[in-house]
């Protein structure tokens, strides 16, 4: 009655473990106490950008690089402060950072997709975008649609008019999003 559940039916109920990469190994090896530590400095970092108190959470962001630097985390928000600068070249280098950290995370790739949108890196911006939509889960719409139609820019200001008009046919204004409206408008623009 106690003895333990055959292999088989323990494998059937547990979920499939994902290799931790290098850097995730690395943290997890530090002092309990040097986590909680760097996890409170990095949610507050967060939460004063959220709080568009950009300067502070770098601030933030500063201490928690000096408890653990190789967290994609850091340089991902790091770029996004950047961004708030329109430091661009700065949020493009934290950004690449956090990619070669955690690569083909779709909040790394879409940062640096809108890095290059925003700086009218029109080829390099579309590749981006095209990549992103491999990586995003299907069940992520919202997302979605707006890198389509970030998509669907890219191709208006490449000059590939036929693929602009067969992706703003995509969806119809039924669609949950408004991306209809949205690619409607780009086209009369």
């Amino acid at each position: 009655q106690n003895a333990p559940a055959p292999a088989a039916d323990k494998k059937e109920n547990e979920a499939p473990k994902q290799e931790l990469n290098a850097n995730q190994k690395a943290f997890l090896n530090l002092p309990e106490e040097q986590r909680k530590e760097f996890a409170k400095h990095l949610g507050e970092a967060s939460r004063l950008f959220q709080a568009k108190r950009v300067f502070e959470s770098l601030d933030e962001l500063f201490k928690a690089e000096k408890i653990f630097k190789e967290a994609p985390e850091i340089y991902n928000l790091r770029g996004s402060c950047y961004v708030e600068f329109r430091d661009f070249d700065k949020a493009m280098e934290d950004f690449r950072k956090a990619s070669a950290l955690s690569p083909n995370n779709p909040s790394i790739e879409f940062n640096i997709a809108e890095v290059l949108f925003v700086t009218k890196k029109w080829q390099e911006a579309h590749d981006a975008f095209e990549k992103l939509l491999t990586l995003l889960p299907q069940n992520d719409v919202a997302l979605g649609r707006l890198v389509e139609f970030k998509l669907l820019l890219c191709k208006e200001k490449l000059g590939k008019k036929n693929e602009v008009i067969v992706l703003a046919g995509k969806y119809d204004y039924l669609d949950e999003s408004p991306f209809y409206y949205f690619a409607q408008a780009a086209l009369a623009y």
